[in-house]
Order: C-alpha cells, then structure tokens, then sequence
C-alpha cells in the first residue's frame, strides 16, 4: 500500500510485490477513502441473535476471515506507514483507526516506526479520540 500525498493528487494505490519481481503490479487505487479493509474483508455472519450478541460467528464465516490473516498484518504494517507519512489530521485520524497501540501487532522491523506513531496519538488525545475509545485507553 502506497499512499499518495501529492497536493493534487491524493490517494492510496494498492500494489502487490515480490522481491524476484523487477515492478510492483497495480492492483487498485483509493481516492480519499481509507477504510479500504473494513469494505475489503469477507463479512462475519451469524446463525442467531444470541450468536451475534455473543459474538460467535458460523464456522464458515470465521473461516473466510481466518484466511486473510496473512493480509490483516500486512494491512496493519501499510496503514502504519501511510498515517507516518500523511500530514493531512483527518486522514491521519481515518488511519488511526486502523492502527494498534499494541507492539506485539507490528514486527521487530516496525517497532520504532510503531512506537513513533502510538506516541503522535497519545500525544493528542482529542484529535484521536475515537481511536484511543476503540482501543480502551480513553
């Protein structure tokens, strides 16, 4: 994931890369949306209220979602670079959303630039407020 924050043109391309490969491919673009996982994502659903209520979804619906772990983290890893280099506060805040306060959510290679970005939020709890509600520490 690629963020774009030209003046003129601002954004997140979605590229997919392997080391062996001489370009990234373009897969897809966003133009001023950032919740990009939230609409990705197979949905969770449930046999029953009681279900829903208790959160256990159907075992075929955990499954669909189980499967994207792999691109859950890699997401989490893309936002956390994207909120890093965005200056606009209220994309900053959309990818806050996004953003755990918990180390153990980012590999060692990210630990600095995680700990940079949890210290921007904490820093202003107004602004990221919702985040911080979200995450239990407000």
């Amino acid at each position: 994931m690629v963020y774009r924050a030209f003046e003129e043109d601002e954004g997140i391309d979605y590229l997919l890369h392997h080391p062996d490969w001489d370009h990234a491919e373009h897969l897809a673009q966003d133009e001023g949306h950032f919740m990009a996982w939230y609409w990705s994502r197979p949905g969770l659903r449930y046999a029953s209220r009681d279900d829903l209520r208790n959160g256990v979804p159907t075992p075929e619906s955990k499954a669909a979602l189980d499967a994207l772990s792999d691109l859950r983290a890699d997401y989490r890893n893309a936002v956390l670079a994207a909120f890093l280099a965005c200056e606009d506060p209220k994309t900053r805040q959309d990818l806050s959303l996004w953003i755990s306060l918990e180390s153990s959510a980012y590999p060692d290679a990210l630990q600095d630039d995680h700990q940079r970005a949890k210290g921007l939020i904490i820093a202003d709890p107004e602004h990221y407020r919702l985040m911080l509600q979200r995450s239990g520490r407000s």
